[in-house]
């Protein structure tokens, strides 16, 4: 195996992999006229059934505000999604996923794990655990690197 890859050439590989993951959650997705876009936000307040903020959506899905606000206003335009003021300050709400969206979550939830299953067959525990390790790794430089 090549060890001394071109940053052009690790680009190239880290995106190619990225839109072959999106195409095939994409046509697994569009039956309920969603897609990728909106996957790791169903998915992310599935996990916290409280609701999260604008922000904090935002930033565990290293995604920028605009896009993640542009997001919101669509999953909430699909009844996904409602914003949970709870008597507080107008702009400080939750979001939450209303019962739809839960439904909809469980069966990505579903999806996930049987496309996770067949993408990763190849891979060895070990392999897995290390690749999940090397993306965090990266995922901390570039936030590093942001900040600096």
């Amino acid at each position: 195996m090549k060890t001394n890859i071109e940053i052009e050439q690790f680009l190239i590989y880290l995106r190619g992999s990225i839109k072959k993951m999106q195409k095939v959650f994409n046509r697994e997705l569009k039956t309920f006229d969603i897609s990728s876009s909106h996957l790791v936000y169903m998915m992310l307040l599935r996990r916290h059934k409280e609701g999260l903020t604008m922000t904090e959506l935002s930033k565990m899905s290293q995604v920028d505000k605009a896009l993640t606000s542009r997001v919101m206003k669509e999953l909430e335009g699909k009844e996904y999604i409602y914003r949970d003021t709870n008597n507080k300050h107008l702009r400080n709400y939750n979001i939450c996923l209303t019962e739809k969206g839960f439904d909809l979550a469980n069966i990505i939830d579903k999806i996930l794990k049987k496309n996770k299953k067949q993408i990763l067959k190849e891979f060895s525990t070990s392999e897995q655990k290390q690749l999940y390790e090397v993306i965090v790794m990266l995922m901390n430089k570039f936030n590093k690197k942001e900040e600096d």
